[in-house]
């Protein structure tokens, strides 16, 4: 039986109490109608994450929401500034190939084509896939909706921590023209530039959105020519058309994007390897030298066809058709040093995804009900090398012969010796591997809606899904004195040595199938017009996958479940001037797949899993006229079950205690104009990097701190923002953690002052 912990019932309870013996107001409006808000309250919040519009009070889900407008003045462009406004998710953007996030404690920390994120990415209904892809900037969004807990049931594909989905704008009738200008610190340009038309009687219109952008790195490499990393040039286009002749609507949506940020920028913090290149073990001093020019693109294509019919209240269908290219190359000097000891490179990661999904809802007396079909196919690839050297690593270690059962004294590596016993040492000795993956997933999925009586919604979900994947490696052997060691030393896990941990020249093919029930119960409780309760209890589901090893039975790696049990509180006070939200949880994790590193070698293997429970909260508000406030928290405890390798550790980028504040400052508009502000307080306890909890792989605490001026012409047709981002310049790591060759670590944004122009024609 699942139950929540003592705390979080206690404050649940004690709502749940006090919010009931509040004078009971009759229901004044339908299910599926939000309630119009009285003069002076927030705006009634309408999602869609049950896959019809709703009252964000009739939802029985945990989530957080905000607006296209909430995100421009937040100047999140995607999921990387998300984490620092939405309870409970964590993480960053390591590079832009190499997003790693954290929703409640559960993540995906391996980048491997092998396997796929514990956090669902969709875009207009659609799968994106790679987790690589996350990282690519949405223009143009209407509303994002951040959905907490295991989300199996309705949207199926690795959904296991929750989901995040974007709906973009629509085209609109009118004309319009709105652009906007941002230059900075770090030499930041970028252009954004929107235009909406009709093109057929209002029955065909066109949306059309653009971007360029260019930003210089934070880091300069004095090694490579003051190549800067860290920062991010690009460009891109967005295309959405939009047809209606009722019962019939069509939109269509093309994307093309095309980023690069210089490279991931780990720099050494060994004083030793640090000083060979001329700079200090510092990642806060600007300066780095690593002994290649690190690189980091994504290259991205896609398109995305929805079709509707509508039958009024008997029936609607849709149909939701997407395609995704994505290339992401990179490459990064493991020991961030200038001294050549292992550099590592995705010469070639690419997938193109396909998805084709069939929806039919519609209503009988009261119930609400939905049916539905998805298949996914994927096609994948990379090209991994890897480059080291024997000299510069091992010369003169010592090494016992007697360790290995060879009778001879002891010597030191890279010594005359040590040449007779592993050969001579290469000063470059290169490995590289290829990895192709050809996955298909299919799901049947079902939903009910009762209105049981006029205040009590229950709901039950049932979705079935089957996975079925190839996957073929190959990696040509390799001998050097490091394998000759490595091959001693974890045989008969790796008899050949390879840094890698597997070698093979021909091919090594693997085919696995699996698949899976995920139901929902839920139920919420319209306690008056102005407060609701919910329970929710589910079940998630990831797929398996595969990181190659030594033998093909070590290569597989199992699916991933959730049972998840979420008990919750929304409402508005105040008459409406202020809305809350509260969700206590708690889930069990099996089979909780993760990557560890050991001896320099990265594995994604099944742990024994891990258990999550905690809070988050949120409060909005409007006080008085001109002010807005948005306060956020969550307390997470996630941590792997007792009894394995991990017990009792936290899981990665997960911060026991998180806390937000915005408050945002909308002045009255004089002849001479009006005047904005706005501020945010972003607050993170201390959080690990790796799995085995290293005090080395530890971030403490951190506070950040935005700020936001703004101006607006007489007649609001343009205006002038300067925004400090990270005001008081704080230092902060966004990676630390030795990958094979050292401990290395990588900062988070310094200060950035920005100036922004908008502009509406």
């Amino acid at each position: 039986m699942i139950s929540l912990p003592t705390r979080s019932t206690r404050l649940l309870l004690n709502l749940s109490v006090a919010l009931a013996c509040q004078t009971l107001a009759p229901v004044g409006h339908a299910a599926g109608e939000p309630a119009r808000a009285p003069a002076g309250a927030l705006e009634e919040v309408v999602v869609t994450a049950q896959y019809r519009r709703q009252s964000l009070y009739e939802v029985p889900i945990s989530l957080s929401t905000l607006d296209g407008d909430q995100l421009d003045r937040l100047l999140v462009a995607n999921i990387d500034g998300l984490s620092g406004v939405t309870p409970g998710l964590s993480g960053w953007q390591q590079g832009l190939s190499t997003p790693i996030y954290a929703l409640r404690g559960i993540s995906t920390n391996s980048f491997g084509i092998g396997g796929e994120s514990s956090l669902g990415v969709f875009v207009d209904d659609a799968y994106i896939g790679r987790i690589n892809s996350t990282a690519l900037r949405m223009p143009d969004v209407e509303r994002v909706e951040v959905l907490k807990g295991p989300q199996g049931s309705l949207l199926g594909r690795n959904a296991s921590a929750g989901a995040i989905l974007y709906h973009t704008r629509l085209p609109r009738s009118e004309r319009s023209l709105d652009l906007g200008l941002v230059a900075g610190d770090y030499r930041t340009r970028e252009l954004r530039l929107t235009g909406n038309t009709d093109l057929l009687d209002q029955r065909l219109l066109l949306r059309a959105t653009g971007f360029y952008r260019e930003q210089r790195g934070d880091a300069k490499n004095l090694a490579r020519d003051h190549h800067y990393v860290g920062g991010e040039d690009g460009e891109g286009l967005r295309l959405a058309l939009s047809y209606g002749a009722a019962p019939f609507t069509a939109d269509l949506s093309l994307g093309w994007q095309e980023l690069d940020s210089g490279g991931l920028g780990y720099e050494t913090l060994d004083p030793v390897l640090a000083a060979a290149g001329g700079v200090r073990p510092d990642p806060f001093d600007d300066e780095l030298a690593t002994d290649i020019r690190t690189s980091d693109r994504i290259e991205s294509r896609d398109a995305n066809l929805r079709l509707s019919w509508d039958r009024g209240g008997s029936w609607r269908l849709r149909s939701i058709t997407a395609w995704h290219r994505n290339a992401s190359p990179n490459s990064f000097d493991v020991d961030g040093s200038a001294v050549f000891l292992s550099s590592a490179a995705f010469g070639a990661r690419d997938s193109e995804t396909f998805s084709q999904e069939f929806r039919l809802t519609g209503e009988w007396r009261d119930v609400e009900w939905l049916a539905g079909a998805s298949y996914f196919e994927e096609d994948i690839s990379t090209r991994i090398e890897l480059a080291y050297s024997d000299s510069n690593r091992l010369a003169g270690l010592p090494v016992s012969p007697a360790d290995f059962g060879v009778p001879l004294p002891d010597f030191a590596l890279c010594d005359p010796l040590s040449d007779f016993v592993f050969g001579p040492c290469r000063d470059r000795a290169e490995e590289t591997a290829y990895h192709r993956g050809d996955y298909r997933s299919a799901g049947l999925y079902g939903d009910l809606s009762w209105r049981a009586t006029e205040r009590l919604t229950l709901s039950a979900g049932l979705r079935y899904s089957r996975d079925d994947k190839d996957f073929a490696y190959r990696s040509d052997p390799v001998t050097s004195v490091t394998t000759a060691l490595n091959a001693l030393r974890s045989a008969p896990l790796n008899p050949a040595g390879n840094i890698l941990g597997y070698s093979s020249e021909d091919w090594i093919r693997l085919s696995e199938h699996w698949d899976d029930w995920q139901p929902r119960l839920a139920l919420n409780l319209e306690l008056t017009p102005a407060h609701s309760l919910y329970v929710n209890l589910a079940r998630g589901y990831k797929a398996g996958g595969f990181e190659p090893a030594a033998t093909p039975e070590l290569s597989v790696y199992d699916p991933e479940t959730v049972n998840s049990l979420d008990l919750g509180a929304r409402g508005k006070l105040l008459n409406g001037r202020f809305s809350y939200d509260l969700a206590g949880y708690y889930y069990d994790n099996a089979d909780y797949q993760v990557q560890v590193i050991a001896n320099g070698i990265a594995r994604t293997i099944n742990s024994d899993g891990i258990t999550g429970s905690g809070l988050d909260w949120e409060l909005n508000g409007r006080l008085g006229e001109r002010w807005l406030l948005r306060l956020q928290g969550a307390y997470t405890d996630a941590s792997f079950k007792r009894g394995g390798e991990y017990g009792g550790n936290r899981t990665v980028l997960t911060p026991r205690h998180s806390a937000g504040l915005s408050l945002d400052y909308r002045g009255p508009v004089h002849s001479w104009g009006g005047l904005g502000l706005g501020w945010q307080s972003q607050y993170q306890s201390d959080i690990y990097y790796s799995v085995q909890n290293s005090p080395d792989a530890r971030r403490d605490d951190l506070q950040l701190h935005h700020l936001r001026l703004s101006y607006f012409a007489p007649r609001q047709n343009w205006s002038l923002h300067l925004h400090g981002r990270n005001l008081f310049d704080k230092d902060y790591t966004i990676f630390q953690q030795d990958v094979g060759a050292g401990l290395v670590a990588r900062r988070g944004m310094p200060r950035q002052l920005l100036v922004e122009l908008e502009a509406s024609f």
